[in-house]
């Protein structure tokens, strides 16, 4: 470390780095692939950097920066006041956040009032019935003295079945002005119908989702798995007391995975990635607690503003994108 720090300070490049990688999919996986491992790999290409890299399960104190057994650690490690108090970031190479996971079976079907209930339904429902009675009352008018529209229920009967694109039944239009109106409604009639069915739908697919947790305000007095030593275990823990910490995040999946625990809260593109390969488990609600990541080196370190540089100029050049459209899709 010393040799690195002083080669460094004579404008020199050592000849290799080393450099410890901490799991966490899909930043770091344990064959040495990922998004971070990428970005470190396209920055050591533009400085001429040589590096070798190792596993290593994600040390919060980061010892082996201060005894000299890594020159650099990279993974998804959240950039913050305290940790910077004993080592030094690069620029962030991901900007993410906080997710929620939670076992699929502990989903609950929606209820016909949940769904038909919401306001949105409720809206067009109301604007539909009253637009069926106006132009109901309309065409009764119009239609009483000279065709089989003789009470405003026929009137209504007539919007309706019109509106509803059934046709019309048993009672029909004969001035030319009903005839225009009952187009009208078979046209708007038809955009309400799809209306209402597109907000269904996606009505459904956000309840599809829905648990007893759907929010960092639901995790009080649940079980939530956590990884121990990360920046999610410190937020849990003020949210929701007492955590179960786990020695890697795999190990909290597999035991939200069996319904040991509640709920498993950890970065956003971990749980994401996890979630399309494990049906056992699914993420509810928004994304929270934003949060940076950033390469670790020790203090003063004078390689950090030539990485950092190296990180901005890919996000300018391109290249940052390319290699999150191969991780995480465009």
């Amino acid at each position: 470390m010393v040799t690195l720090l002083v080669l460094c300070s004579l404008g020199q490049t050592p000849d290799i780095l080393n450099v410890e990688a901490s799991p966490i999919t899909p930043l770091v996986f344990e064959d040495g692939t990922g998004f971070a491992i990428d970005i470190w790999k396209e920055v050591c290409t533009e400085l001429g950097i040589s590096h070798e890299i190792r596993m290593r399960s994600f040390d919060p104190t980061f010892n082996s920066i201060r005894n000299g057994d890594a020159d650099v650690i990279i993974g998804g490690i959240t950039i913050t006041d305290n940790r910077e108090a004993s080592v030094d970031f690069t620029q962030p190479f991901m900007r993410s956040g906080l997710r929620i996971a939670v076992n699929a079976d502990n989903l609950s079907a929606p209820s016909f009032v949940s769904t038909w209930g919401r306001p949105e339904i409720l809206k067009v429902i109301m604007a539909f019935i009253g637009l069926l009675l106006i132009a109901g009352g309309f065409l009764w008018l119009l239609e009483h003295r000279k065709g089989n529209v003789k009470t405003l229920s026929d009137g209504i009967h007539l919007a309706q079945a019109s509106a509803s694109t059934q046709g019309f039944g048993d009672k029909y239009p004969v001035t030319n002005v009903g005839r225009v109106v009952v187009a009208l409604l078979f046209f708007v009639g038809a955009g309400a119908i799809t209306d209402i069915q597109s907000t269904l739908a996606s009505i459904k697919t956000a309840e599809r989702l829905s648990s007893t947790i759907n929010g960092p305000g639901d995790l009080v007095d649940k079980n939530v798995g956590v990884k121990a030593g990360t920046t999610s275990a410190v937020l849990v823990r003020k949210i929701s007391g007492p955590t179960t910490e786990f020695k890697t995040i795999e190990e909290a999946y597999e035991s939200l995975s069996a319904g040991k625990i509640d709920a498993v809260v950890f970065d956003s593109p971990s749980i994401l990635y996890e979630c399309n390969n494990n049906d056992r488990i699914v993420t509810v609600g928004e994304e929270f607690a934003p949060q940076e990541y950033g390469f670790v080196f020790p203090q003063g370190h004078p390689m950090v503003e030539s990485v950092s540089r190296a990180i901005l100029r890919l996000k300018e050049n391109g290249g940052y994108d390319k290699l999150y459209d191969k991780w995480f899709g465009k």
